[in-house]
């Protein structure tokens, strides 16, 4: 098997299609376009040779070869996917765990083979010979108890050709590959911005700009640098759709850490009201630059939006930063607040509000809502 110390090297394959989601009825069947390493394309060549060779040699000058080796040409094919699943793992398992291009190929390999094995048992099922077309004859002068036995190893003819019961095998190595990978990243985004905003809730309520502040600038900064880092490894070697489904967890992931400082904040001064209105904007900004399949920023937003869980709300909290009683009685009405909970939105207007007879209406509509 070839690779390089560094990783399992992606090669295009060109059995991998792209196609438009939306208007294709038959998309579901279709694998999207992605990146595989030359180690899986090669494998594959291999196993199809095999298989070819089971139904296309002609082993009728030895009659114990006719009657075996096709059998054992296509058990060999099927033990190829053996030593791959048990190999590869386990020669890169270090760079799988940490290089997300790494993880990537392997997650794709895996999948690139559980689909090309859900048809290619079919593809060479109907043209192996079976052993009661082979010795038919032979059968007929064997007694009964013999016959039985015959009958008995045609079962374990070439006939049962499938791949099919690897399939859910290779689906899981994927999923793991990547679920374990994504846990990796959400670690290392906690690494790099967690520490920086410990305070930030408790800096909110500062009437002029502190070192909280600029921390929090700081590892946004960071994080969406660690993103984009991320995004040149996985843009070209994933599909987009796993590709934007994972992008859409680290992005929460990242947005999570803000929100939960400003939601647990008891007191935000009106300085710090724009600065967390500027910082989410910034933060919602460079985060559907990760999603840029158009130049217009609308569109990258939208796609952001599709794939980020979390975007409708921190992108609510951050317009909230901007706004008066009043607007937030009409943004109620219009939906802007959907995905924030009453007592989320209570707790953010107590502390960005002093006392008023329109706070208490405000308050008071929230916890009958």
């Amino acid at each position: 098997i070839r690779g390089k110390q560094k990783g399992i090297q992606p090669s295009y394959y060109e059995d991998m299609v792209d196609f438009n989601r939306e208007n294709d009825d038959m998309s579901v069947f279709v694998l999207h376009e992605c990146s595989i390493s030359d180690v899986a394309s090669n494998l594959l060549d291999l196993c199809v040779n095999t298989m070819e060779a089971a139904v296309n040699t002609d082993f009728s000058v030895d009659e114990d070869l006719e009657r075996l080796l096709p059998f054992m040409l296509y058990r060999s094919a099927r033990e190829l996917f053996d030593l791959y699943r048990a190999i590869i793992p386990a020669t890169y398992g270090q760079e799988v765990a940490t290089i997300p291009r790494t993880a990537a190929v392997l997650h794709n390999d895996c999948v690139y083979f559980a689909h090309r094995m859900l048809r290619l048992g079919l593809e060479y099922k109907s043209r192996f010979p079976t052993l009661t077309d082979k010795n038919r004859n032979r059968d007929v002068s064997i007694s009964g108890g013999d016959q039985g036995q015959r009958q008995g190893q045609v079962h374990e003819s070439p006939m049962k050709c499938t791949f099919i019961d690897l399939v859910p095998i290779f689906r899981d190595l994927a999923e793991r590959t990547m679920n374990d990978h994504i846990k990796y990243q959400m670690n290392q985004l906690s690494e790099v911005i967690c520490p920086r905003i410990t305070y930030l809730k408790d800096a909110l309520r500062s009437n002029e700009g502190v070192v909280e502040w600029t921390d929090a600038e700081t590892a946004l900064t960071a994080g969406l640098y660690h993103l984009r880092h991320l995004s040149q490894s996985w843009w070209m070697i994933l599909s987009y759709d796993v590709y934007s489904r994972t992008m859409g967890i680290l992005v929460d992931t990242l947005f999570s850490f803000y929100l939960n400082e400003v939601m647990l904040a008891k007191d935000i001064s009106e300085p710090a009201c724009m600065f967390v209105s500027t910082l989410f904007r910034d933060a919602t900004r460079g985060v559907a630059e990760l999603f840029a399949v158009k130049e217009e920023l609308g569109e990258s937003m939208k796609e952001a939006a599709k794939y980020c869980k979390m975007w409708n709300k921190f992108h609510a909290i951050g317009k909230f930063m901007n706004m008066s009683i009043a607007d937030i009685n009409m943004n109620l009405s219009e939906g802007t607040f959907r995905d924030v909970t009453g007592p989320e939105l209570s707790r953010l207007v107590t502390a960005v509000y002093e006392d008023s007879d329109k706070r208490r209406t405000l308050l008071h509509l929230l916890a009958n809502h």
